[in-house]
């Protein structure tokens, strides 16, 4: 068969409809992005994208790619901070928009494929050709992982404010905690109001990534020591109990301690 008759017909199959396509399927939703690194504006939007497909069939896809500036953080790091949020299902791609590698491992003819995406990155899709915005009443297989079927949703808008830097986006957040004039205890603080948690270990990477100013959060801890040597031994207790109180568990605090 000549080869243009015969991309022509394989082109016609795709487009028609079939009796498999009425079958069973599954439909896994894709949130893809850099995430550097993943904050609580992300973790909600994920939230909403789970509980329309499921949590099980949900996936953030991110890169390894990264840069000083936009992109601190490896695959490796995103993925133990987007683990933390409590998302389990993180896959390395080397295009998030476009993760072949993934889908492989699908049957492309019972597998749909549903990308969440923001307003402003609907053109990140646009190398698809057969690309449509999900409704719930089609839901064809995406059938070839060359030129696949694809659907999309919008990510719904979620607004989180960091204090002093206005609403959450990546570029805030990095404003934010690599400022090299904060201290390490305005740095904590922010750092919970992007993450929605703290984690001593994760907060210690973050911002030896972000934050390149060591010397001043050095001093700060270096005064730490100089009154706790000068502390009674009932001053020193009372100081232990108020920071188990604030982390949970005075060995947290071993991380940060051991960066600077």
């Amino acid at each position: 068969m000549n080869k243009l008759v015969e991309q022509i017909v394989n082109e016609i199959k795709l487009q028609l409809f079939s009796e498999e396509d009425k079958g069973d399927k599954t439909i896994i939703a894709l949130y893809p992005g850099r995430f550097q690194p993943m904050g609580l504006h992300h973790k909600a939007a994920y939230d909403w994208l789970a509980k329309q497909f499921g949590e099980k069939n949900t996936y953030i896809v991110t890169s390894d790619k990264t840069d000083p500036q936009r992109s601190p953080f490896n695959f490796k790091e995103k993925k133990k901070i987007i683990n933390k949020h409590g998302i389990k299902n993180v896959v390395k791609a080397v295009s998030p928009y476009f993760p072949n590698e993934f889908l492989q491992k699908f049957d492309p003819k019972k597998t749909v494929v549903v990308y969440m995406i923001g307003e402003k990155d609907s053109g990140r899709l646009s190398g698809y050709r057969r690309l449509t915005k999900y409704n719930k009443t089609t839901s064809i297989p995406y059938k070839d992982i060359n030129n696949p079927y694809a659907y999309y949703v919008y990510a719904p808008h979620v607004s989180y404010n960091i204090p002093s830097f206005g609403e959450m986006s990546g570029t805030n957040i990095r404003k934010a905690l690599g400022d090299r004039e904060a201290k390490l205890s305005e740095l904590k603080t922010r750092f919970k109001s992007v993450m929605g948690w703290f984690d001593a270990d994760i907060f210690n990477m973050v911002i030896s990534k972000m934050n390149t100013n060591r010397g001043k959060l050095k001093e700060d801890i270096n005064d730490w020591f100089r009154v706790l040597l000068n502390m009674s031994q009932e001053q020193g207790q009372m100081f232990f109990d108020i920071l188990k109180k604030e982390y949970g568990d005075t060995k947290d605090l071993m991380p940060i301690i051991s960066m600077m």
